[in-house]
């Protein structure tokens, strides 16, 4: 996987955002996924 990050101060903001969608999402989302946005992303 390859990521490319554009603006760092939005890391914050854009995750609570796709952990929103997902919460709303018909489709289960893999919990990797989940663990990136809840974890990863709030060490940035």
């Amino acid at each position: 996987m390859i990521v490319f990050v554009a603006l760092r101060n939005t890391w914050k903001r854009n995750s609570q955002l796709m952990l929103d969608a997902f919460a709303i999402q018909d489709v289960k989302v893999i919990e990797s996924a989940i663990m990136y946005f809840k974890k990863i992303v709030s060490l940035a």
